[in-house]
């Protein structure tokens, strides 16, 4: 676990490319990433089970979307399949948030519990924020 945990300051380096080509990242990718790192040094600290679980889906979701930034450098057309990829990491959080909970929260101590209602609160604001990018690239009324 220490080592997927320290893999989510990797995922920073993708702001710091943004950066580089002077283009500012969406708020939805910094929560995202600065949240992931804390949720799971939580999860590190403090021994948390359902942590194992999260980082089991998280990888399976990181893994086919590093496959597509892959597959793009490639002259084809990719760019329809970003919805489907998009859809996967709502479901990860869907599955997720309700997962850790009916699982993990009546074997857990009471500082892992804590660990679990902030788990979900964070998963709660990243749906959100999913929902709204969703929307604004795939489902608004421009795209049709």
């Amino acid at each position: 676990m220490f080592w997927f945990y320290l893999s989510k300051y990797y995922e920073f380096i993708d702001t710091f490319i943004l950066y580089g080509k002077k283009r500012d990242p969406i708020f939805l990718q910094k929560y995202h990433h600065i949240g992931a790192t804390f949720m799971w040094h939580l999860g590190y600290v403090y021994k948390f089970d359902g942590i194992l679980f999260s980082s089991l889906l998280n990888s399976g979701v990181h893994s086919i979307m590093y496959l597509y930034y892959v597959c793009s450098l490639f002259p084809y057309k990719l760019t329809k399949y970003k919805i489907y990829i998009t859809g996967l990491q709502v479901g990860q959080l869907v599955y997720g948030a309700w997962a850790l909970p009916w699982y993990f929260y009546n074997i857990e101590s009471i500082e892992n519990k804590i660990c679990i209602v902030c788990f979900d609160c964070y998963i709660f604001v990243l749906l959100l924020l999913f929902g709204n990018f969703m929307y604004t690239n795939y489902f608004h009324l421009k795209n049709f």
